[in-house]
């Protein structure tokens, strides 16, 4: 089992298990993706670090950034989400009635009793 994925936000600044040749040990993040964008808060220099990589060398996280949500990116995201929460909703209420023994299902005609 591995460890849970660490979220990285961009503005977080981090301080890692060791230093920069500079002398620096804080490092601010400006990249995000499967390789994450640290500049040295010390000397400017910037570096490209794969993600495993950085949560292994990670101490600790001295502040965060701003968490931006996914509807910056994604306008219809929320719409989405909703509508497919309210075709489920009603699919499981449709299923439940079946289970009880409703014919609600409007392709089965309804069985004629005699």
């Amino acid at each position: 089992m591995s460890a849970p994925v660490v979220e990285f936000r961009i503005g977080d600044v981090l301080r890692l298990r060791k230093p920069h040749p500079c002398g620096g040990f804080e490092w601010q993040v400006y990249r995000l993706g499967a390789d994450i964008g640290l500049r040295c808060q010390t000397c400017g220099r910037h570096v490209m670090l794969a993600r495993p990589v950085l949560e292994k060398r990670l101490k600790k996280f001295l502040s965060r950034g701003a968490e931006i949500p996914l509807t910056m990116f994604f306008p219809n995201l929320e719409n989405e989400q909703r509508e497919r929460n309210e075709q489920h909703e009603a699919h499981v209420t449709a299923a439940a009635g079946a289970i009880a023994g409703d014919t609600a299902d409007p392709a089965r005609p309804a069985e004629e009793g005699g």
